[in-house]
């Protein structure tokens, strides 16, 4: 039943159209992302980037390193996955 309960919240993670850009944009850039960034490039709302990201590193589709008081996101493996299977729909 684990397998169950981590698919579903894979498919929490990517069921929104403004998560979905968010992911697009992570994998349209060469470099990592700050939110300010993101939010940018997915045409999001910061405050509303934030609550999506959050969402997105629950579901393990996006990770974040921090590097000082920078903090950069980027599409895991498997976020990356997931987002070429949604694309091929």
């Amino acid at each position: 039943m684990k397998e169950a309960v981590e698919i579903a919240e894979i498919i929490k993670g990517c069921a929104h159209p403004r998560r979905i850009r968010i992911m697009m944009a992570l994998k349209g850039s060469k470099t990592r992302l700050s939110l300010d960034e993101l939010s940018e490039k997915a045409d999001v709302p910061y405050k509303t980037a934030a609550v999506h990201v959050g969402i997105l590193q629950e579901s393990g589709l996006v990770t974040k390193s921090r590097y000082g008081q920078r903090v950069e996101h980027e599409l895991t493996d498997l976020g990356g996955e997931i987002l070429e299977f949604l694309t091929c729909l």
